[in-house]
């Protein structure tokens, strides 16, 4: 798969069903609210739900409606899903969104007499309000509704501030922090649904289908943690690392996963696949060695256009629009930085306006001087555009651009060439 393309709505791995074949057991017994939220609204935004329509759902383009300014004023916030976690309603001039907490956004559209509905959801949400005041004070507080399909409502309400969540404090405060506060509500409610060993996996997958790495990785390790007897709790940490493309990684979780149960047989055949795609690459490396030598390989997370300049023993980008190579925003207290990883080297480039530092190899990448270089692309892993801009040469000394061209509508990528001349 190419690294951080979307090929479906929902994350795909090994351990993503029972060894039979079968829906989870705790999705077969959970509410349709579950099946409509978790797996449409934390799915990737291009999406669509595999889960039966109520007679309200979205069939055909949504009536553009106008939404009230009451609405807009008193609907955003945060409000409780289950123990667990939340989502956020939030507006945007005169548009509102629904987000899990760790997942995507969705719109939410008017569809009249009070009713608001979400392309990737099939069902309808509703929403009541209510004066809460005493003496010098006055708040309304709204409590959100979803439509089930017999008919019946589902109904979370309005958190307040001091009200966090579990899958808040993981993903402000990480994995360490995040930990004691999981195993907590695990001794308070050790057989709820919302602390169970496949309520965390899926909860972990979705996160990661929302390219939401960090936390989902941190989820799953929780998850670990709780349930260390289970090899699906660190087969599924392997699964999230072999979707963001770190093999070595992943190969340590999977072999970790049958420790635990040696017959685990996602995890077998996950430890066979990934030792084939080595023995692959290492062939292919042999085929290209004799016939050019290697310059660099180059893994960047991308969310826009930069160019990337490789001189002699140097290695740097040159920024043109959208997030700096690496950088990624979510909410106020949720960003990050991912390292470019250059022949296996992290890096996090330090920036000066739109130039980074640069990286300082171990070795003459390209010569400088008395050469005629020709680079080429000899393997790819992009989602948008790979652009060979410019070539070595004494006019340029003997540097060598090329230009990641990410669309940026559909958030962060990694981009992975090997180059060679």
């Amino acid at each position: 798969m190419i690294a951080g393309q979307r090929q479906n709505c929902e994350f795909s791995g090994p351990n993503a069903m029972d060894p039979d074949g079968a829906e989870p057991s705790f999705m077969r017994n959970s509410s349709p609210l579950h099946h409509t939220l978790l797996l449409a609204l934390l799915a990737v935004p291009a999406c669509t739900s595999t889960h039966r329509a109520t007679d309200d759902a979205p069939s055909g383009p949504l009536p553009k409606l106008e939404i009230p300014q009451e609405a807009l004023r008193h609907y955003p916030g945060r409000y409780r899903y289950n123990a667990e976690t939340g989502f956020r309603i939030k507006r945007d001039g005169g548009r509102l969104f629904l987000k899990f907490f760790g997942g995507v956004p969705h719109e939410l559209h008017s569809v009249g007499d009070g009713r608001y509905q979400c392309r990737e959801m099939p069902t309808t949400i509703t929403f009541t309000t209510e004066t809460e005041q005493s003496p010098g004070w006055k708040h309304t507080a709204a409590t959100l509704h979803v439509i089930l399909d017999d008919g019946s409502r589902q109904t979370h309400r309005r958190l307040t501030v001091d009200q966090i969540t579990p899958r808040e404090v993981l993903i402000s405060d990480g994995y360490e922090k995040a930990l004691p506060v999981y195993r907590t509500l695990l001794e308070e409610s050790p057989d709820a649904p919302h602390i169970s060993e496949r309520w965390l996996i899926e909860a972990g997958r979705d996160m990661a289908s929302a390219e939401r790495f960090e936390p989902a990785i941190g989820l799953l390790r929780i998850a670990t943690e709780l349930y260390p007897g289970s090899a699906a709790t660190y087969g599924s940490v392997g699964d999230v690392y072999r979707h963001m493309g770190w093999p070595h990684a992943a190969l340590m979780w999977y072999r970790t996963s049958l420790e635990v149960d040696p017959d685990f047989p996602s995890a077998l055949k996950a430890v066979v696949e990934l030792k084939a795609e080595h023995t692959a690459r290492e062939q292919a490396r042999t085929t290209r060695a004799s016939s050019g030598r290697h310059v660099v390989t180059i893994r960047a997370w991308i969310d826009g256009t930069d160019l990337v300049k490789v001189r002699g023993d140097k290695v740097w980008f040159e920024h043109i629009n959208h997030s700096l190579p690496g950088t990624w925003v979510g909410d106020s207290d949720d960003s990050g930085n991912e390292p470019t990883i250059i022949d296996g080297v992290e890096w996090i480039p330090q920036w000066d306006g739109r130039i980074s530092d640069a990286f300082t190899a171990d070795r003459e990448l390209l010569p400088t001087e008395g050469h005629h270089v020709h680079v080429m692309f000899v393997r790819a892993s992009i989602r948008g555009k790979l652009v060979m801009v410019e070539q070595p040469s004494e006019d340029n000394d003997y540097t060598f651009t090329m230009m990641f061209d990410d669309d940026v509508l559909h958030g962060a990528a990694w981009y992975e060439v090997e180059l060679l001349y």
